[in-house]
């Protein structure tokens, strides 16, 4: 299984409950999302989170991990 995280920013005046002004890599200052696909090793999509914009990457993989588990 391979996990990827990336964020995707939206070019919005405000923030909402779900795009937050986070840490963006293209060093931007939009609100964003979190997203990250759990794949199987021939890239089919397993689970699919999306989170606020200023979640940590690195707090994303355990929920992903126990909602695939769950199902």
């Amino acid at each position: 299984m391979l996990y990827d995280v990336t964020t995707l920013y939206i070019e919005a005046e405000s923030e909402d409950e779900l795009r937050k002004v986070g840490f963006s890599k293209e060093r931007r200052v939009d609100p964003q999302i979190v997203v990250g696909p759990l794949v199987d090793r021939s890239g089919f999509p397993l689970e699919i989170g999306c989170f606020e914009g200023s979640t940590a990457e690195t707090t994303t993989l355990v929920p992903i991990i126990a909602g695939f588990v769950e199902r």
